[in-house]
Parts: C-alpha cells; structure tokens; sequence
C-alpha cells in the first residue's frame, strides 16, 4: 500500500525480492520496480512511471525480471477498477509459471 512503499523499498528487502521467486505486488507505487530490486536505491530516488498505475508487480527468478502495470491511466481508481485490477493480479498469478 502507498503508505508502505518506502518501508518496502529499504536495501534489506532487496535481497528477498530477488531470492523469493515468488511475485511482489506494490499497490499505489508511482515508480518502477527498481528501487525494491536494487538496495542502493531508495523509493524517492526511483523512476516515476510515465502514467499513472493503479499497481505494479514483478518477478525476479534469478536471472530475469517480470513486470506488469495494473490499472495504468487510473491513478485513483473508484471500488469497480480497483475489483478489475485486484481480479488482473490474481488472474496473473494463476496463469504464471510460478503459481505451479
């Protein structure tokens, strides 16, 4: 959640995001996912994605990373968006490899 997102970007999570090989999901973050993936990097200091984003998700497993926007144009979604999107996340774990 936005109000997590500087806690979640801290250099000790970094390592856990590469090593879990299971998907982050980053509700309200107007960044790119590097500044999870790199410890050096803090939330403030990280890319501002072009258009707004409702959520962004990554996978990292070990070689490459996996990123999807949800919701992009819909910074502030209203309660239908917000289903449409949370349904997406889901949908996008159930149909991944790593959901096996």
């Amino acid at each position: 959640m936005p109000s997590y997102l500087e806690e979640a970007a801290e250099r000790k999570y970094a390592t856990v995001y590469r090593k879990a090989r299971i998907p982050f999901f980053f509700i309200g973050s107007q960044k790119s996912v590097e500044p999870f993936l790199d410890p050096n990097l803090s939330y403030e200091e990280g890319i501002s994605v072009p258009n707004p984003t409702f959520a962004a998700g990554m996978f990292y497993d070990g070689t490459q990373e996996t990123i999807w926007l949800f919701g992009e144009g819909i910074e502030r979604p209203n309660r239908p968006e917000q289903l449409q999107v949370y349904q997406s996340i889901f949908q996008t774990i159930e149909q991944s490899h790593f959901a096996k």
